[in-house]
């Protein structure tokens, strides 16, 4: 095996484990921001259930974030499924994806304590938005002209896989603009991420590349 090929080899291997590392983080240290009552003020039983239904909104809006980066990891596994080796202008994307993925649970805490600032759902969105946009510049540069991928990955599958990715940005603008209009329709437009996310599975099933042979394999069509 030659040099290059050992360093590429390296750099994905640590690249996919500093995704992986940042993605549970991510998903983890949200749960912080929900509340348990303080055990020495002997609270009554009725405060207690007080204090726990005021933590359900709370958990709706921790839900919301936890869905959205549990499909931005899963697109990523796809994505990254097709990447063969890896350069430092692609890893750069990548931390800029991850970047933005990290701030997530900054704006969630916001929203977590300030549900009625709709501003902060504003900056919530663009955040979404902009994880979304350097996952599609990643996955647009490593499949220009096939540059990281396998040359045997279908035009088509390239085309298909850059559609399904501007998918959760777009759907965080429209969010913004729906949300103005009537409060609810931000949650409701969130709450419609996990819907496309399913359908277009039983649109389009994206080829997996085995990392040991480099052999595209096609999943099965969906029963019907």
């Amino acid at each position: 095996m030659e040099m290059e090929d050992i360093k590429n080899k390296e750099w994905r291997t640590r690249l996919r484990f500093l995704v992986d590392l940042l993605f549970s983080a991510t998903m983890t240290i949200m749960i912080l921001g929900l509340e348990i009552p303080d055990l020495e003020q002997n609270l009554e039983k009725e405060q207690i259930l007080d204090f726990a239904a005021a933590q359900i909104p709370k958990m709706g809006i921790y839900m919301i974030t936890f869905v959205m980066i549990s499909i931005y990891w899963l697109k990523h596994l796809e994505h990254f499924g097709n990447i063969m080796v890896v350069n430092t202008t692609f890893i750069w994307l990548e931390l800029l994806f991850l970047l933005f993925l990290v701030i997530l649970p900054f704006w969630n805490g916001y929203m977590t304590v300030f549900p009625e600032i709709y501003q902060f759902k504003i900056l919530y969105s663009l955040n979404v938005f902009l994880v979304g946009i350097f996952s599609w510049l990643s996955l647009k540069y490593a499949t220009h002209n096939h540059r990281l991928v396998n040359p045997e990955l279908p035009n088509a599958t390239i085309l298909t896989l850059k559609k399904q990715a501007i998918t959760e940005p777009t759907l965080a603008i429209i969010a913004i603009f729906a949300g103005l209009i009537k409060p609810f329709l931000w949650d409701l437009t969130f709450l419609s991420v996990p819907v496309f996310f399913a359908l277009r599975k039983k649109i389009s099933r994206i080829p997996y590349i085995s990392k040991i042979t480099g052999n595209i394999f096609k999943p099965k069509p969906p029963k019907t």
